[in-house]
């Protein structure tokens, strides 16, 4: 699948939204610790008068939940093995998935709630306070350094832990995203990608993971005007997605589809008159320069293309691949037009040239 096709572009976020979002957030931090206390205070297990009416209530929806998923299990393989139109097995079946669907969730936030309740009541500041087992520093310069060399301490191992266990990074992955999509949101798709290669068990059994992608025109009718940059979208968003990998992740290959598209032209080729391309590619983008219809204007057309190629800035020179120095020698009268199966060659030649050298010095 094309890369433009997995990320479509999309309006950037104002400004404006960014500001009431921090406030919000801001906001929301200072009011949570005066809220919350009295919110769950009720159903915190050893304190509030519907303590136990919150456990029995997530108790219940887990053994409801288990029940009902054994209930659909079994009449799905009663399906299986049956030839008679099952109408009855498969009323039950929906019936306990749904069952389980509506148990599971209230399993999760009934214990969720119960369990941070708890922690959150037994483990306030006062009662860790009280609980030390080191000597009061008083308020001296020693308790000052002590208190940054410990806080600094918590929090490196604590933002390590959640970088190095996928679990904790599947919730941490967030803080590395971009501050700010944008009109093409290759970033929040790498972090994306970032995320599921960590929580991917595919290591554990494939020596190595590809990548593979590309934003290459489906059809040179796309192609506007005497000349176009079309971006790579597929290595930059290899680029961005190397740059945000933890350390401990191995780095995937890289692959595309070189100067074409994975999908194959339809009609008849007798009918089809392509038009002349020179295909050059560049840091991060194809420099595509595009004339007539071959069939009806000739390939002395290519000339003019060549040297409109090999004058641009994004010229890398002849001495760079063999590919660049056909063009070169082109333009100059030196080399032949060709045909199309030449300048297929010319293009795929730079192209794999440019990609070799971009990734041994990556």
């Amino acid at each position: 699948m094309a890369v433009a096709a997995i990320a479509p572009r999309c309006p950037p976020i104002t400004s404006d939204r960014d500001t009431l979002t921090s406030l919000a957030m801001g906001t929301g931090s200072l009011l949570a610790p005066i809220v919350v206390p009295k919110l769950f205070g009720p159903v915190t297990p050893g304190k509030g008068k519907y303590a136990k009416a919150l456990v029995a209530t997530a108790v219940a929806a887990v053994a409801a939940t288990t029940l009902a998923d054994l209930v659909a299990r079994m009449a799905a393989d009663d399906e299986t093995g049956t030839t008679q139109r099952p109408s009855r097995r498969r009323r039950a079946r929906r019936a306990a998935q749904r069952a389980a669907s509506v148990g599971g969730v209230v399993a999760v936030v009934a214990g969720g709630v119960a369990v941070t309740t708890t922690l959150a009541s037994n483990l306030t500041t006062d009662q860790m306070w009280n609980r030390r087992i080191t000597r009061d520093l008083g308020t001296g310069p020693a308790a000052v350094a002590a208190a940054i060399l410990g806080w600094d301490f918590i929090y490196y191992w604590n933002h390590r832990f959640m970088h190095e266990s996928r679990y904790m990074w599947a919730v941490h992955v967030v803080h590395h995203s971009s501050e700010r999509y944008k009109p093409v949101p290759l970033d929040d798709l790498a972090t994306l990608l970032a995320g599921h290669l960590q929580a991917t068990s595919a290591y554990e059994v494939a020596r190595s993971l590809t990548i593979v992608g590309t934003a290459f025109p489906s059809s040179m009718g796309e192609i506007k005007g005497p000349t176009q940059l079309v971006p790579r979208r597929e290595w930059l968003l290899y680029k961005a997605l190397v740059d945000i990998l933890p350390p401990h992740v191995r780095i995937p290959t890289f692959g595309d589809y070189a100067i074409a598209a994975p999908e194959l032209v339809q009609g008849d080729m007798r009918l089809l008159k392509p038009a002349a391309t020179v295909r050059y590619t560049t840091n991060d983008a194809w420099l595509i320069a595009k004339g007539s219809n071959v069939r009806d204007n000739g390939f002395e057309q290519y000339r003019t293309h060549c040297d409109t190629v090999a004058s641009s800035p994004s010229f890398q020179g002849a001495g760079f691949s063999p590919g660049g120095d056909y063009i070169s020698q082109c333009a100059a009268g030196r080399e032949s037009t060709g045909n199309l199966t030449t300048w297929r060659w010319v293009g795929t030649n730079q192209h794999l040239t440019k990609v070799v050298a971009d990734l041994a010095n990556f």
